[in-house]
């Protein structure tokens, strides 16, 4: 009589549970992205004119490959400076100009440190 394991595992009732939760968890993991968590203005905010906007992300990202921008409602980029990733690489900030009173497009680009997953999005806010 031979001992085979993996036959006896398959055929018990928690088999295609036990390897469905694991499969969940490991894609879970695999397929992380450095998603925004919070920003500053917050997206459909009115704000007073910001000195800058900050987004911090989920997971640590490539700061090479990671950047932000601002425009116009017209559509034309009025963020000067380049955007600036944190040491920690978990928050990314824009430094702006003055801005008139108008509506804004955050434009951001992710690229997590770790797995080199891009994401990118937008987001519009009111200076009054």
């Amino acid at each position: 009589m031979s001992f085979r394991p993996f036959q006896s595992f398959t055929r018990t009732p928690l088999a295609l549970p036990l390897t469905f939760v694991a499969l969940v968890i490991a894609s879970q993991t695999a397929f992380a992205h450095s998603e925004p968590v919070s920003m500053t203005p917050a997206a459909n905010a009115a704000v007073v004119a910001p000195a800058n906007v900050v987004i911090h992300f989920s997971e640590e990202l490539e700061p090479k490959f990671s950047s932000m921008t601002l425009a116009d409602t017209g559509g034309k980029t009025v963020s000067k400076q380049p955007s600036v990733v944190s040491k920690d690489a978990k928050t990314m900030t824009l430094p702006l100009p003055a801005l008139k009173p108008g509506i804004y497009t955050v434009k951001w680009v992710s690229v997590a440190a770790d797995d080199a997953h891009r994401l990118e999005g937008n987001y519009k806010f009111t200076v009054k």
